[in-house]
């Protein structure tokens, strides 16, 4: 039986988790992606894409008139994951023109676009049971009232509404109603919403993610990671610079109830970190589509883009897929984004190198798929972030 294509939009880093996965499950994959001056194309050399396809800037316009021509081509629809926030939200504005031809990442409760905004994830997240930190929307306007200050109980995180716009950079710890006042109206002159949340304490390690998909309308926890280093380093948010598959039995329930309320056709992410001050799990975003450390769950024994695909074509396989057991304790690291940590003195190069050992998975390097890893370092992409 001939098979439908999968089809991975952005071939960046963490597209070639999901494209390394369909590959190993020898699942036949396409990949598209668009230009833009944070995601290099390194995945497109992939040997496990049969074709990829650049496109020369992240515009609809572009975006649709090529996905609608690449549709037309095949008799059975490509089933698509995503591995970027533009994706997501390309992906929902299009998809009664598009959902013709491609099986798409949508919710079948929520219009994506509609809740991309911090806010509303987290009423959702609230509505599903998830304890969640005390946040309000800023905006110039907001500003203006001259009660916006009076209330405000600090340490405060700052962060862009929508989760497309601006980056982990832009997210910054306050500590008072001064210090928040230098540098708000200027973030609001780049930066049109924001919000401002309640800062929950705790060590870098007190962050976890936790990572799973809807399949047959039934929620499955795929692996839960817990963030052992993070980078941008803090005070910024960052994303997983080494870490580690876990299995936290608190997390179980609330994830289990924000995959049925999100109600997602793929893959989707939750952040959580510990609370230093009580020890419960405080839900922090959520993310529509999977992360740079999709293949520590695959190499956990969990092929996550494997189940999407198979949840859509037949069911049966993906269950089959589902019932394989969980390992913990493998390592996964962002071989960049780490190394920088080292070369800063963020971490001693004794803790540095005690992590290399009995580490199973990188983000981008793989030695039986070494171009992708080359190509960014030729490019000078994968050491971008150090500037």
């Amino acid at each position: 039986m001939k098979l439908p294509y999968a089809l991975v939009t952005d071939l960046g880093q963490s597209g070639y988790g999901l494209i390394r996965g369909l590959g190993e499950a020898g699942i036949p994959t396409i990949g598209v992606h668009c230009e833009c001056p944070w995601y290099y194309h390194s995945a497109a050399t992939s040997k496990y894409l049969t074709e990829a396809h650049i496109l020369p800037a992240q515009e609809d316009k572009i975006a649709l008139e090529f996905l609608t021509d690449l549709g037309r081509k095949f008799d059975q629809k490509p089933i698509v994951l995503v591995s970027s926030d533009w994706f997501i939200k390309f992906w929902d504005r299009h998809k009664s023109e598009l959902g013709k031809y491609f099986d798409l990442p949508i919710s079948g409760k929520y219009n994506l676009t509609e809740i991309i905004d911090k806010n509303r994830m987290m009423e959702i997240a609230r509505a599903a049971g998830a304890v969640t930190p005390a946040s309000r929307s800023v905006t110039k306007e907001t500003t203006i009232d001259n009660n916006f200050y009076s209330d405000l109980k600090f340490p405060l995180i700052l962060k862009p509404s929508d989760i497309d716009v601006g980056t982990k950079k832009d997210m910054k710890v306050y500590h008072s109603v001064e210090e928040l006042k230098r540098e708000l109206s200027s973030k609001l002159e780049h930066l049109e919403t924001l919000v401002l949340q309640e800062f929950i304490p705790g060590e870098v390690d007190s962050h976890y993610e936790t990572h799973g998909i809807l399949v047959e309308g039934e929620p499955f926890i795929g692996y839960m990671n817990h963030k052992l280093r993070i980078f941008p380093p803090p005070p910024a948010a960052g994303s997983t610079s080494f870490g580690e598959t876990v299995w936290i039995d608190d997390l179980v329930d609330v994830t289990n109830n924000l995959l049925k309320e999100f109600d997602l056709r793929s893959i989707i992410h939750f952040e959580f970190k510990r609370d230093a001050r009580d020890g419960v799990m405080k839900f922090l975003e959520v993310n529509y589509r999977s992360g740079s450390t999709v293949n520590m769950g695959t190499v956990a024994g969990i092929n996550l883009p494997a189940i999407r695909y198979w949840a859509a074509v037949d069911p049966n396989r993906a269950h089959e897929l589902m019932s394989k057991e969980k390992r913990l304790g493998v390592k996964w690291m962002y071989e960049s984004g780490d190394w920088l940590l080292r070369e800063k003195g963020i971490v001693n190069k004794e803790e540095y190198d005690q992590s290399l050992k009995g580490l199973e998975t990188f983000a981008l390097f793989n030695i039986e798929d070494p171009l992708p890893f080359f190509d960014a370092l030729r490019n000078g992409s994968l050491f971008d972030s150090l500037d």
